[in-house]
């Protein structure tokens, strides 16, 4: 069954949440100073939280991300593959800024997580 991916973003302190309608996490590690991730049962991701996610994002997508990008996002994506002993844990964010006309980007990355962590 796909699980619709929804969105948090606290813009005064740049969090970005993303996380599976639905599922509710069993436990969740810090896979970095900034990064933590949300297990289901069984290990499989359901939830991934970014501190500093305008920094982060804007590294690691090559695409300048900034606090209004975010607070417009309309869409997320997250999923997860095992591959090599890790979790790659793939997320994708899409917004739209109004100005004079509508500006669409999206950012995506991932996140390999070593699968012993998961456990």
């Amino acid at each position: 069954m796909a699980h619709k991916v929804s969105i948090d973003y606290d813009v005064e302190n740049d969090i970005l949440f993303l996380y599976k309608k639905g599922i509710r996490p069993k436990g969740s590690i810090d896979i970095g100073p900034n990064i933590s991730v949300d297990f289901a049962e069984g290990g499989n991701p359901v939830g991934l939280e970014i501190i500093g996610a305008t920094k982060l994002l804007t590294k690691t997508c090559g695409i300048s991300v900034t606090k209004t990008a975010l607070a417009h996002a309309k869409k997320a994506a997250l999923r997860s593959e095992i591959r090599d002993n890790f979790i790659y844990i793939y997320y994708g964010v899409l917004w739209a800024i109004p100005k004079d006309h509508i500006q669409k980007h999206e950012a995506r990355g991932m996140i390999p997580v070593p699968q012993v962590a998961a456990k």
